[in-house]
């Protein structure tokens, strides 16, 4: 295996505040620098120019750029040119970069370099949510992705899985991070009087918080409604206008993004977690909430059954009886089963992902060196 491998991240769309992909950034990105540096390697990423105090950690150089964060469009216009001159530059200098990772599309397009790329998910071929111009534009994106990235680094088995089926890529291209919930610091549960039903996610369409209104007004008695995340668009004030339509709008509370401190308190003293996604590539908040003991219903959709596990109720995501009844369920699981999954959630660390994706790392170099 070759040592002293130098990573170079484009770190464009690294800006993303409470998200998953802002997770999976922010626990991997420092770790895998650990482990390039034991090895006498190296990481940086190339920041965007509306963020360039991203802080990574002391191991990790950050190199400023005048490239946007979005539109995607917009970025993708001036990201090439900026990752080329980087990586010809380093070249020059006589210590040039091994790899360029990408976890966006557009894809960059540069050559000299091994290539890895990470989709969160395949919401550009699989949610019919999105308009039919935007899922005609994504596949010569995708596309041109295949023919240029040398190993693809997917969030979870199911990802792995629906890149090697959608976008017919040789298995052994396809290497597996998974992502984590160690970074938790969980607090005991509580019993508390008015316990709600805690939803975390951005408000927008493809997360399907409007199926959850509609299973409120099909069971009465289930618990209130707590909706963590910012909204995109106009989301929160549809889904508002949703909810009194239902006549459910006095259950349904909208927290907006939460800081970590707040979070661990909801998982701590929430009745349960639902995820009712129409497209999910991994669902952090499903293994955090199992890591906290609380217990968790999530719709049939892309990986939420594998990192849920088979013993989590689900529903699909277009039918609210189901859903109401998953969650009924889910509130009533006993403690045995919660300890189950809170066992199975700490198998996956963020230190075993990182570990994982230097491996694909170094994949890459090798694939591309042949």
């Amino acid at each position: 295996m070759t040592a002293g491998l130098r990573l170079l991240v484009a770190g464009a769309a690294l800006v993303q505040t409470r998200s998953g992909v802002n997770r999976h950034n922010r626990e991997l990105l420092p770790r895998l620098a650990q482990l390039l540096r034991a090895e006498g390697g190296s990481l940086a990423v190339l920041a965007p120019k509306d963020a360039p105090d991203l802080d990574f950690g002391a191991h990790i150089q950050i190199i400023a750029s005048d490239v946007p964060s979005g539109p995607p469009a917009r970025r993708a216009l001036v990201e090439s040119r900026a990752l080329q001159r980087v990586l010809d530059g380093a070249r020059a200098a006589g210590e040039p970069f091994d790899v360029l990772h990408s976890g966006h599309l557009p894809a960059p397009h540069v050559h000299g370099v091994a290539r890895t790329q990470t989709l969160h998910d395949l919401r550009q071929l699989e949610w019919k949510g999105l308009s039919l111009l935007r899922r005609i534009m994504a596949r010569p994106l995708l596309a041109h992705a295949r023919l240029t990235t040398d190993i693809w680094i997917a969030v979870s088995d199911d990802m792995r899985a629906r890149l090697v089926n959608r976008l017919h890529l040789e298995a052994s291209r396809v290497f597996v991070a998974h992502n984590a919930a160690d970074h938790l610091q969980v607090l005991a549960r509580q019993s508390e009087a008015g316990a709600g039903i805690l939803c975390v996610g951005h408000l927008e369409p493809r997360k399907n918080q409007e199926l959850l209104l509609h299973a409120l007004a099909l069971d009465p008695s289930l618990p209130d409604l707590i909706l963590v995340g910012a909204a995109r668009g106009m989301e929160r004030t549809r889904l508002d206008a949703v909810a009194h339509r239902l006549g459910v709008a006095s259950r349904v509370r909208f927290l907006g993004a939460v800081n970590d401190d707040e979070l661990r308190r909801l998982y701590a003293t929430s009745a349960c977690l639902v995820l009712p996604s129409h497209v999910e590539g991994f669902g952090i908040p499903v293994l955090e909430a199992q890591w906290a003991g609380l217990p968790v219903a999530v719709s049939h959709a892309g990986a939420l059954p594998e990192v849920a596990g088979a013993a989590a109720p689900s529903f699909d995501p277009g039918d609210a009886l189901g859903c109401a009844k998953a969650m009924r369920s889910a509130i009533g699981t006993d403690a045995k089963a919660l300890a189950r999954a809170r066992v199975r959630a700490g198998l996956v660390t963020w230190d075993r992902s990182a570990q994982e994706w230097r491996v694909a790392l170094h994949a890459a170099v090798a694939r591309h060196k042949g």
